[in-house]
């Protein structure tokens, strides 16, 4: 939190978030020079902080009255704000979110060799976090990153780039963009997964698919495995075996 030194997130809330079509920058500029990628990212990325600063003001403008229950000892440091008051100074401890969907295909699309993608993807994020931290001097609000997951958006964007790109091999047989975490080169290395999450730190999930049979022993190694790998977000599904 910008605006505290504690370290909880208990009764922070997502104030606002955006989505950035990454696949659809992969495709763009997959055959063209890097640094027009970032340019063009670093253009987009300014327009979002527009967007969620629009969002936050917007939000930010109304009162406690507005609200029936939502300020009543459920939002951090909600007991400072008086009837009539603006809720801006209680709602800057929460989120601004920037949502990055299709980039595991953008990192594929933009670097066909499998060895040097988690270099790129890291790059990537590194650049995105970068601008998130001077968002966050300049503003003295939170701007992070995460990861959809299961989202409508995700859906949607795709089968758009799917009507302007065709059913290429990198969209075929997908209804929705992947998880970062399924990339080739770190799927199923969770130090690596471990890694990548810390710069996704508002939210970037691991998906663990287990069979049903698998032995409470198996079960307990590989828990400790990703406990070890410092993963902080993950879901097991469990699947049956054929």
């Amino acid at each position: 939190n910008n605006n505290d030194d504690v370290s909880s997130s208990e009764g922070r809330m997502v104030v606002a978030l955006t989505n950035i079509n990454f696949a659809r920058l992969g495709l763009e500029f997959e055959n063209d020079n890097i640094k027009n990628f970032y340019n063009k990212l670093d253009f987009i990325i300014e327009i979002v902080k527009s967007e969620l600063l629009l969002s936050f003001e917007t939000i930010g403008n109304k009162n406690k009255d507005n609200y029936q229950f939502v300020f009543d000892h459920n939002i951090m440091s909600d007991d400072r704000l008086e009837s009539g008051q603006k809720i801006r100074k209680i709602i800057k401890n929460g989120n601004l979110l920037i949502g990055l969907i299709g980039l595991n295909e953008c990192v594929q699309l933009l670097e066909k060799d499998s060895t040097k993608q988690y270099e790129l993807l890291k790059s990537i994020l590194k650049f995105l976090n970068k601008k998130c931290t001077i968002f966050r001097e300049e503003t003295k609000l939170n701007f992070y990153l995460y990861e959809p997951y299961k989202s409508v958006a995700s859906k949607e964007l795709i089968a758009l780039d799917k009507s302007i790109y065709g059913n290429r091999k990198e969209l075929k047989n997908k209804c929705m963009y992947d998880l970062i975490s399924n990339l080739p080169e770190i799927k199923n290395n969770y130090s690596l997964i471990g890694e990548i999450q810390k710069l996704v730190s508002g939210g970037s999930i691991l998906e663990i698919k287990v069979n049903k049979n698998m032995t409470v022993n198996k079960l307990e190694e590989l828990i400790f495995n990703i406990f070890d790998s410092d993963v902080g977000f993950l879901k097991f599904i469990t699947r049956d075996v054929t």
